[in-house]
């Protein structure tokens, strides 16, 4: 992977996603597959990110991207929106959901638990406190936090295929 690179890409998307209105989200690199990343991106109103809001931030990340040429081998680019289950990128980014579904990937087990299922119910610099079903508050510390989702559209079982799916998204939106 490209950790020591991750900045300078960072940096780059920020200043396509200023160029273009929109607010970077996060970023995403993978190797797999010859390289993809994925930028994810949010409107500034607000509003939904739309497939015109993609195409203009990606031609202009394209544009930065080949003039930096930060990534040494072939890759491609997406460029989206976060989506209903998105990804959460920085410590920041979990206070906007407390009181929603949450799904992480711990690097290492905690007690019986390797992934969590639950809401979150607070964050600080070095906690993710979440509910688990049997009302049990689980504190993480961010160290042992390989991914963590907003988990919009499962229930907080880890199990997906809820009935009430769109209701439940109507909800929490």
């Amino acid at each position: 992977m490209l950790k020591k690179e991750d900045n300078k890409i960072e940096n780059i998307a920020k200043k396509a996603c200023e160029i273009t209105d929109v607010s970077l989200w996060g970023v995403d690199f993978s190797a797999n597959k010859g390289g993809i990343l994925r930028i994810f991106i949010e409107k500034n109103d607000n509003t939904n990110v739309t497939i015109d809001d993609c195409e203009k931030t990606s031609k202009q990340l394209s544009i930065l991207l080949d003039i930096e040429d930060p990534i040494p081998y072939k890759y491609s680019l997406e460029v989206s929106s976060p989506g209903l289950n998105r990804k959460l990128f920085n410590k920041s980014q979990y206070s906007l959901y407390h009181g929603k579904n949450i799904k992480i990937n711990l690097y290492r087990m905690m007690g019986e638990y390797k992934r969590v299922f639950g809401i979150l119910v607070d964050n600080d610099d070095n906690l993710c406190k979440v509910k688990l079903n049997d009302d049990q508050i689980l504190n993480i510390p961010f160290s042992n936090i390989d991914k963590a989702y907003v988990n919009l559209i499962d229930d907080n079982t880890g199990k997906k295929g809820s009935k009430n799916k769109l209701n439940k998204i109507l909800n929490l939106l």
